[in-house]
This record gives C-alpha cells, structure tokens and sequence, in this order.
C-alpha cells in the first residue's frame, strides 16, 4: 500500500514527540513528573484496513490525552485555544468511533456534528465508507496530533524561560498532587473500610459513585495539610453518612429471627431496629437484632 509509509513516519513522529515532552517534564517539575509516562496501549500499525487503523488511533490518542496525560495536558493545553479543539476532537473522535450516540442527547448530537464536520474537512465527506477516505482521515489526524505534541512541547519551553517560571511549575505540580490515580482512592478507601469494620463495602463501587465529590475535596485542601489523613476524614464521614441510611437488616432478617410472618409487627421491629442502628452506630445484623430483642423483650 503505497501510503504505509506515511502512516507510520506521522506515528513515529508522535511518538518522538511524547518522550522529548516526558524528558522535558522530567527536567522542569521538582517532582521529576512525566506527562504520559508508561502508556500500555500500543501505537496503531498498519496491517488491517485503514478504517481499523483510524479507530486504533483514536483509542490511542485518548489514552495518552485523557488518561496517561490527563492532569498535565489539560493543564498545559487550556490558555491555548488551537492546542485545546485538538485535543477535544481526540476525545469526540473516540466518542464517535467506540460508542452508541443517541440522537436525543444535546451532547451525542454535538459530538456527531463535530466529527461529522471533521469529516467533510479531510475527506470530502460526512460519511467516511471506503479505505480511501479512511486513509485521508487516518493521516489528517495523525499529522495534526504530531504538530499538537509539539505544540506541547513549545508550550513546556514557553515555563522555562517565563519571568513567573517558579510560579508556573508551582501551579502545575499542584494540579499533579491533587489528581489521584483511581487505585489509589480504591486503596484508601478499602483502608478506612477495613479499619472501621465496613466488610461489605466495595471500594470501587464507592468510589465511582463519589469520584467528583472526592475529586473536588482534594482539590480545596491547603497544601500545606496531610492530604491523605484529609481524604481519609471525608471518606470516612462520606461511608458513615451511607450505612447511617442502610439497615444491615431486611424485613425478612425480622421474620426469620424472630419467627413471625408477614405483617404491621415487621414493620414496628423494622422501625425499632432504625431507632437502635442510629443510636449505637454500625454494627452487623447479627449485634442489631440481638439489640432489638433485647429491647423489646
């Protein structure tokens, strides 16, 4: 295929590009911290049909702008405009080519339009169908993410010569040591749960349920505070407010325990059971309906 070449010198600039940014990362930051770093999913290589090769690259490229680099590109990226609508094409594009739109979400919509515009722009057309325009689209975008490297790039040179570099890094590196990785939530809250006896907890289902509102703490804490004994307050307090709403018990636990059957007397020892779980805190089902046993004997 005579356009193989092509393809693969635009990946290999790429990728180029993405280890001078870690390197220049690397020597800027006091922390030594790389924007991508390791990335475990691999570049697209031809071998398949080009339209295969467009849907690989754009998994790619989200991977290394939303997930790899994901604090430090949005930070460099959000004062400069052009830098900033490739950088949300990539996650448009990845949008469009991995999941199902759905015509009546205003933000479905706009992601087929911006694409769909896209399209027309390096193609010819809305509606790529044969490898010749799948070609086009593959080299437009891989061509127009190498210049957005090495914009980033221009961009990290910019800090260094700044008359505010000090202050630049300083923000930068803030931005970095407020963004935790998901397993290191999952291994705090785990953490809290297993301290406090909380053994039905998942602590990944916790944390996708409360990731803004954690996200959004850790961003407000002073830096000059213990961010992880910070972050294990709210975590604590978020997992206690949770069971303070759940029983360990089921009317059915009432009906077994105390064998009886269906009827207002499940729902008043149900009630007393609320009262109890509240004043003596968590506890298992077993120590609560002991409690109430006792109380109501």
């Amino acid at each position: 295929m005579s356009s193989t070449k092509p393809v693969d010198a635009s990946v290999l600039e790429i990728v180029q590009a993405i280890e001078r940014i870690d390197i220049f990362s690397r020597a800027i930051l006091p922390s030594r911290s790389e924007v991508f770093g390791q990335v475990s999913l691999h570049p697209p290589q031809l071998g398949s049909t080009p339209e295969l090769v467009f849907i690989r690259a754009t998994s790619w490229l989200y991977v290394l702008n939303y997930e790899a680099g994901r604090v430090s590109v949005k930070h460099l990226v959000q004062d400069r405009p052009p830098l900033r609508k490739h950088w949300e094409l990539t996650r448009s594009l990845r949008t469009w080519a991995q999941h199902n739109l759905d015509p009546t979400s205003s933000h479905d919509i706009e992601v087929a339009r911006s694409c769909e515009e896209w399209f027309f722009r390096e193609c010819g057309t809305r509606q790529p169908r044969n490898d010749e325009h799948w070609m086009k689209l593959c080299l437009a975008l891989l061509d127009a993410s190498a210049e957005f490297f090495r914009g980033i790039l221009d961009v990290i040179g910019e800090i260094e010569v700044h008359s505010a570099c000090a202050g630049l890094v300083e923000e930068w590196e803030r931005k970095l040591s407020r963004d935790w990785p998901v397993h290191r939530f999952h291994t705090l809250i785990e953490s809290v749960a297993t301290d406090c006896g909380w053994t039905a907890l998942d602590p990944a289902r916790f944390h996708r349920q409360n990731s803004s509102e954690l996200l959004d703490h850790l961003r407000l804490l002073d830096d000059e505070c213990d961010l992880e004994l910070e972050m294990r307050r709210v975590i604590e307090a978020r997992v206690m407010a949770r069971f303070s709403e759940m029983l360990p018990v089921t009317g059915q636990d009432i009906m077994a325990h105390f064998q009886i059957g269906q009827g207002p007397e499940v729902g008043r020892l149900l009630n007393e059971a609320r009262r109890l779980y509240e004043e003596i805190g968590p506890c298992s089902a077993h120590e609560l309906l002991e409690q109430v046993e006792t109380r109501d004997s």
